[in-house]
């Protein structure tokens, strides 16, 4: 299956949405990446990494425990701001990536519905100006796996941050430093570490990774290498064109994510299993959002693995 979508609106909206209220970093070993199985708990091989420029969308949206909502910001602080890391491996190819948007007041808004582990959104619109954090850096040292990373990014005469280009897919372990110098958002500077990628042990997948789900029952995930702040995400691969879409994460910790049928009834034709830590700051009235993100894994670690609902 041939797959396209936006990688930076992508880990965006989860940077965003997913992981509300997460803090602290995990303990981490390592992350399955294309190419040749290496050791029992690493894979090797390389993979090419590709920037693009399309447009970014962002959707935002605070949690519910209710039925029905409208979502913000989140936290105390009245502005935002979403940085992500990231590697996905989309059509044989690793996109590993940076980007960062800031926002100054309320972020744009969905309506949301919830069923079980997941939230529907509806009527979702797009933040209409950014606002600077002066010089963005992120570096982590070399290891056995990766190179190391100097990234150094400055805003567009928009302030929109645009996206640079890791030195590769990460292994597992990695340490990340984020700060940024400050403008009309404060100098922040804060620390995550890759986590595992989370491993889909049940339903099985078939050879390229795709486990096949019926909109007339629920489907429940079993997956391994769970931790404190690391999270199962399901999110369907065209929601970044949308202005409604499902999004499913799994508690921390986990080992099982249930997707009720009333969310696979509108959660589009295939949806992506995602690995996600999160861990947030807040200066000078900015509640920032830092994500380190990339696929779940087939058992094997050799296909990311996807849910295509019949």
């Amino acid at each position: 299956m041939t797959r396209h979508f936006d990688f930076r609106a992508l880990v965006l909206s989860v940077a965003g949405i997913a992981i509300t209220g997460c803090s602290g970093e995990p303990t981490n070993v390592d992350h399955a990446a294309v190419g040749g199985t290496g050791s029992a708990d690493n894979q090797g091989g390389s993979a090419s990494n590709s920037g693009g420029t399309a447009g970014m969308s962002t959707t935002t949206a605070g949690r519910s425990g209710g039925t029905t909502s409208t979502g913000g910001t989140s936290g105390a602080a009245p502005n935002s701001g979403l940085i992500f890391v990231g590697s996905v491996l989309d059509a044989d190819v690793i996109y590993a990536q940076v980007a960062a948007r800031f926002y100054a007041g309320a972020l744009n808004r969905c309506s949301s519905q919830t069923f079980g582990s997941c939230i529907y959104y509806t009527n979702c619109s797009l933040p209409s100006s950014y606002v600077s954090a002066g010089t963005l850096s992120v570096t982590s040292p070399a290891t056995a796996d990766l190179a190391a990373n100097n990234i150094s990014m400055v805003p567009n005469a928009d302030n929109s941050y645009v996206t640079a280009g890791l030195s590769g897919t990460f292994a597992g372990g990695e340490s990340v430093h984020i700060a940024a110098s400050g403008a009309t958002v404060p100098a922040l500077s804060l620390d995550l570490t890759a986590p595992l990628a989370l491993l889909v042990d049940s339903p099985a997948a078939d050879n390229y990774g795709a486990i096949q789900a019926s909109k007339s029952s629920d489907l429940v995930i079993q997956f391994s290498r769970g931790m404190t702040d690391v999270r199962l995400v399901a999110l369907p691969m065209t929601f970044d064109s949308s202005t409604e879409y499902v999004e499913c994460t799994s508690e921390p910790g986990a080992s099982s994510l249930t997707i009720p049928k009333a969310a696979l009834a509108v959660a589009g034709r295939v949806i992506d299993l995602l690995t996600v830590t999160t861990k947030e700051v807040v200066v000078g009235g900015f509640a920032i959002k830092a994500s380190l993100l990339m696929n779940a894994f087939t058992p094997d670690k050799q296909h990311p693995v996807t849910i295509e609902i019949n």
